[in-house]
Formats: structure tokens, sequence, C-alpha cells
């Protein structure tokens, strides 16, 4: 904004919005950047539109009550909505991913009579503003807080993009309300799912998981429903490099995309069906060699995801971003964490007969596992989950470990 720094800069667009204006009507936003990006459209019809980066504990306390829809799971009357899969996937960036929430969450838009700007301590105080887009980011970064404060831990700061149209057109506002809050996306999972490209591993899956199912449309919504997205996720994660057909160090396979890159997980995923499926493909057996894995692992992947996601022999070791319950027990373990753990499991895959199975030696324990994984977290990812979950060096500390108990294991038979 072309303000003199120090200054406090105030847009009144509309005079009525300036008139019986009470102290309880104005709120303090705390931003990082905020940038004045009004067209010459808005200039004439009296209005700014000002957009920028705030920390998202800085939108919790804003009203929604000029949205089209409230947060989905908040109380309304005496029933309950369920947390949907969007939700889900709010809530899983901001706490294994939270450095980028701002370029994987779509924003929040706030709406204002009228704004005060002091670029010198970048705050603003808004009048009766309200978000009109952003209500589930809002209430979802809420309830992640909430749950981080309650274990014990301080929850993941991240940044969220923020636009504010100042304007004091009550019917504008409604309009944009409605417009901005129009979604008409098919989400990729559920084209999958209506293709049928779910169906098979959804059978595999439950053969161990019986109660369960994939989900395979927008509206498959749940606690019986896992994500095909998430599953996939952990079995990329540990499939052996030698059956990666395009892996060029098979030795030593990146897999960081997999804690990071839900929708490269899917992608491949698509490809790997389609071409397991197509006996004409000259390189028809390696893709059904590794859809074969995919399937024989699926129930397996996810008990090992499960298990170190809330590992009790983590308490003890001090890392501070574990979620612990009030009796210090081992509540939640990052992503971050987990994901290079998970990865190193890939040396333990075995054939057994047509089919893959698991095999983890007698030599290697869980606790030694934990010990590495803390090392990898406190000296090569300075004790970040986010920064674990995205360096080859750690996934390469815990797969070499792993490949040398798999190799003593071989000798020893």
């Amino acid at each position: 904004m072309n303000t003199q720094s120090g200054a406090r800069q105030r847009t009144v667009p509309a005079k009525s919005a300036e008139t019986s204006v009470t102290t309880t009507q104005f709120k303090e936003f705390k931003f990082d950047t905020l940038r004045n990006i009004s067209c010459p459209h808005d200039k004439r019809n009296d209005r700014k539109i000002l957009t920028g980066h705030c920390l998202v504990s800085s939108i919790l306390a804003f009203s929604t009550n000029k949205n089209v829809r409230d947060y989905l799971v908040d109380p309304e009357g005496k029933k309950r909505k369920r947390d949907t899969q969007v939700h889900r996937a709010i809530a899983k960036t901001l706490r294994d991913n939270a450095e980028d929430f701002n370029v994987l969450n779509g924003g929040i838009t706030i709406v204002t009579h009228s704004i005060a700007v002091d670029e010198a301590s970048k705050t603003a105080q808004l009048v009766t503003p309200s978000i009109i887009n952003g209500s589930q980011s809002q209430g979802v970064i809420r309830d992640v807080f909430k749950e981080c404060k309650a274990s014990g831990v301080d929850p993941n700061e991240a940044y969220v993009r923020y636009d504010i149209i100042v304007t004091a057109d009550e019917g504008l506002i409604t309009e944009t309300a409605i417009s901005r809050n129009f979604q008409n996306d098919v989400a990729a999972v559920a084209i999958l799912g209506r293709r049928g490209k779910f169906d098979e591993l959804e059978v595999a899956f439950q053969k161990k998981y019986p109660k369960l199912k994939l989900q395979k449309r927008q509206t498959d919504l749940g606690d019986q429903f896992v994500s095909p997205e998430n599953l996939l996720q952990v079995l990329w994660a540990m499939v052996p490099g030698e059956l990666l057909p395009e892996e060029k160090e098979p030795d030593n396979p990146n897999k960081v995309y997999t804690y990071s890159q839900r929708s490269r997980c899917l992608k491949a995923f698509d490809g790997v069906y389609d071409r397991a499926h197509n006996e004409a493909d000259p390189e028809y057996r390696k893709y059904r060699d590794l859809y074969r894995f995919l399937l024989d692992m699926a129930p397996i992947a996810w008990e090992v995801y499960l298990k170190w996601h809330a590992h009790q022999e983590f308490k003890g070791t001090g890392l501070r971003s574990l979620e612990r319950y009030e009796d210090n027990s081992i509540k939640r373990v990052p992503d971050g964490i987990i994901f290079p753990i998970m990865a190193a499991h890939s040396a333990f895959m075995k054939m057994d007969g047509a089919h893959w199975k698991m095999e983890v030696p007698a030599t290697i324990s869980d606790a030694e596992l934990i010990k590495s994984a803390k090392t990898a977290y406190m000296e090569i990812a300075d004790s970040n989950p986010n920064v674990m979950g995205k360096s080859k060096a750690c996934y390469t500390l815990l797969l070499d470990l792993a490949k040398l108990h798999r190799k003593f294991a071989d000798m020893r038979t």
C-alpha cells in the first residue's frame, strides 16, 4: 500500500458504514503482508480489494455471520454433522505440512465495511468483518489448535492467504458469498472410484478391515470410509525400489513425494492400474507385479501406518512435536516422522509364492527404528517433522538401517 511507514491509513468506502460504529464492532487483524490490488472498477464502485498473508491464528476470531454456510461440524441445534474428507485433508496439512499450508489451502475471504491499517505494527482495525469463504478452514484450524493444546503440544502455526473486500454494499456481500462458495469440481478420487479402479484394492483391503470401505465418491463420508489417497501414500512409501519401473535409484529410491504429494500417489496408481490391465503393454509384466504388490500389501501397510501413528514407544523420546494425552501416552505421531519409517519397511518385503508379504528381521526392534528416527529428526530435520518428511537424507538413514538388518537376516538363512 502506498503509505509512509508508521502512518495510519483509514479506508471508509461508504459514509453509511462510518456512522454509529461502536468499539465492539472493531476487530483487530494482524497480518504479515498486505497489498491493495483494487482495479478501476473497484474504485469506481467505492470499494477496495486487499490481499496478503497472515498467520492462521489471526483469522480465528472472525465471525462467519455473512457466509452462506457455517462450519459444517459446528452444532446445529442438537445435530452435529460429521467432518468431511475435505476437513480431514485441511487438518492433515496443518498438522503435517504446515509450511505449505498457504499454497495448498484456497485461502480466506473477509468482508468489512471499513478498514484502518497501521503498517508499522502490521495490524488493521476492521469494522463488522465476516468470513464469507473459508469458514471450513477456520473451523478446522480452531479444532486442531484446541486438540493440540489439550495434548500439551504447541499447534503448528501456518500462513494462509487472505482477501479482504472493503465495501458497505450488503447486496454485493451476499452475492459474493454465494459466488465464492459455489463449487462444481469433481475430485480425482471420485473419477477413479466411478471407473471402478478402487474395487480390487478395496476387496484386498477388506480382507483385514471388513467393516471399512474406500471412499469412491465425494458423498462417501463417515468413519467407515478410508481415503484412497492416504492409503496409497503409505503403500507407495513401502514399495521396494526394484518394483518401480521408472525409478533411477532402485537401491535408494526417493520416497519424499509419498509424504507431501497425495495427488501424485493417486496419479501413479491410476497409471499402474491401466498398464497392469493391458496385456498389450510392452511392460505389462512389470506393472502387473507392482499392482500385485499394492493389492497384497494394502491392509498390511495400513496396519503398519496405524501402529506407528500412535506408537507408545515414542513415549520418553522428548520429541516436542508429538501429541500426548493427559497421562503422557502418545496420541499422535506426525506423518513427517512416520513416513521415513514406513519407507524403511520396503526393505522387509518378500515374495511368498505368487504373493507379497512383510517379514521384519528379528534383529531389529521398533525401539531401534525410533532411535534412528529421533536422530534424523533432531540432527537432519532440525526437530521439524515437515522438514523430515521432505528430506531424502532422513529416508536414506532409516532405509540403510533396515537394509543392514535384512542383509544379516538373509545371511543366516
